[in-house]
């Protein structure tokens, strides 16, 4: 049996905005913003945002992120997109335990503390 597969490529769509979504703290929404600045005016990429998307989720602020892009409806002028970010926040404040062995080294132990938000809420250069 031969099959015919049609592909045809979607609208492009320039990225009007990024559009958090509401409970995220004034540091995180300004992590968001500064992170996904360089995206808005461009043509939306799923290789330039899955960029942003990692170097944002690598500051340790988020704990999950999904980044949707959304079409606004009735644009007149081609097709236009806002970036819709919906995820969870990291706890500010972590503390770890680590107790180990090494062949060479013998016996180890540790312990790692991380503040993700050092300068105080809503604060984050």
């Amino acid at each position: 049996m031969d099959v015919r597969l049609k592909n045809r490529p979607g609208t492009r769509a320039h990225v009007a905005g990024v559009r958090p979504a509401e409970g995220f703290s004034r540091g995180a929404l300004r992590v968001l913003a500064a992170g996904f600045q360089e995206t808005v005016g461009e043509w939306y990429s799923e290789r330039d945002t899955d960029f942003h998307f990692r170097r944002v989720l690598d500051t340790g602020v988020f704990a999950r992120l999904d980044v949707e892009p959304t079409l606004r409806a009735g644009a007149e002028e081609g097709a236009v997109a806002d970036l819709v970010i919906i995820g969870e926040q990291a706890q500010p404040h972590t503390m770890g335990f680590e107790v180990g062995h090494d062949t060479f080294l013998g016996p180890q132990s540790g312990v790692n503390y991380r503040n993700t938000n050092l300068r105080g809420p809503g604060i984050v250069r």
